[in-house]
């Protein structure tokens, strides 16, 4: 039985763009998970987003997510699994500018279709040790403006899990409680504003809602300032509490803030070098300065059905593109 038949939501298409894999999981067994979660969800496209191992470092998720990308697309052609790599660290001198560009290049190569990073999570910005818009990654953030490519980036956390006294039994349990000898919110923040004044054309969407669910005039200042970032709504306990704070306030916000699709780029602003393989790039992408939890898009070299692009959205309304409704579904997983 569907999600749909038991609950009796609409069949409407819906895309998650906020998977993660399991490490100790089976190639096999983690196929038959997300096959199982497409089915009882009704989702059309799924986006699986790569981490480190929390214990070894390495990155052997990037290796699994493009494995069971492949597969589950040959299987079942009408539905889309996407894959975002995420970025290996070495924690010291062998970490390089150009290290970093290699790792890039090397995704894009594979046929990753966007970025996954956890690295403005406050314990993975201090095992790195250094800004996030440090210039050791411009060369990585200039290849991926460069070639289209998308980011999903985790930045903070709640802000209560900078206080003691306010901090949730789940956060402490975790050991998620972050003391003065972490990078304060503030300052992730401000980090993250780094990467974007200097890389201005890069599409990123910022996770968990930016963990600004109790900040709408904030989230409002925000996409007025970035118009080409997306927060996702894949939920945290936290951001219930704020959006039920104000509820009329924000069901205003969400039902009026309507993704609308970019523009056609103007002459200066295209790009200077254009992707080696536009043709076979799917990829995960950010509703420009909307709500997103997933928009997927496939980049092409002419235009199809009239249009250069098409857009699939997963929009807080429903958004008729491409002869389809996509429409917003929040759920825990």
């Amino acid at each position: 039985m569907t999600n749909e038949q038991l609950n009796h939501y609409q069949p409407f298409a819906v895309c998650d763009s906020h998977l993660h894999l399991v490490y100790q999981d089976t190639l096999e067994k983690t196929i038959k998970i997300y096959t199982n979660i497409m089915d009882y969800y009704h989702y059309e496209r799924i986006v699986l987003q790569c981490m480190l191992n929390e214990v070894s470092g390495d990155a052997g998720n990037n290796a699994k997510a493009l494995y069971v990308k492949s597969v589950m697309n040959a299987t079942d052609p009408a539905r889309k699994v996407y894959a975002n790599g995420t970025l290996f660290h070495y924690y010291d001198g062998r970490d390089t500018a150009d290290g970093y560009l290699r790792q890039v290049e090397l995704m894009d190569a594979l046929g990753f279709d966007g970025i996954k990073m956890l690295d403005g999570k406050p314990d993975s910005r201090k095992k790195l040790g250094r800004r996030l818009d440090d210039p050791i990654f411009d060369k990585f953030y200039e290849y991926a403006q460069e070639h289209d490519m998308p980011f999903t980036y985790h930045v903070g956390d709640p802000a209560a899990n900078w206080d003691r006294t306010k901090v949730s039994k789940a956060a402490l349990e975790r050991g998620w409680f972050w003391d003065e000898t972490y990078t304060s919110l503030e300052q992730l923040r401000e980090e993250m504003e780094g990467i974007l004044t200097k890389f201005p054309r890069l599409r990123i969407t910022l996770a968990h809602f930016y963990f600004m669910g109790d900040d709408l005039e904030g989230t409002i200042e925000f996409f007025e300032k970035w118009k080409n970032v997306s927060f996702d709504i894949c939920p945290g306990g936290e951001m219930f509490v704020g959006f039920s704070s104000r509820v009329n306030e924000w069901r205003k916000f969400f039902q009026t803030r309507k993704r609308q699709p970019p523009a056609e780029p103007s002459p200066e602003t295209l790009p200077r070098k254009q992707s080696p393989q536009p043709e076979h790039r799917e990829s995960s992408e950010s509703a420009t300065g909307g709500i997103s939890t997933a928009a997927v898009r496939r980049r092409r070299t002419g235009p199809r059905q009239g249009s250069s692009r098409w857009h699939s959205a997963y929009t807080c309304r429903p958004t008729r593109i491409g002869g389809q409704e996509w429409h917003c579904r929040w759920r825990w997983l």
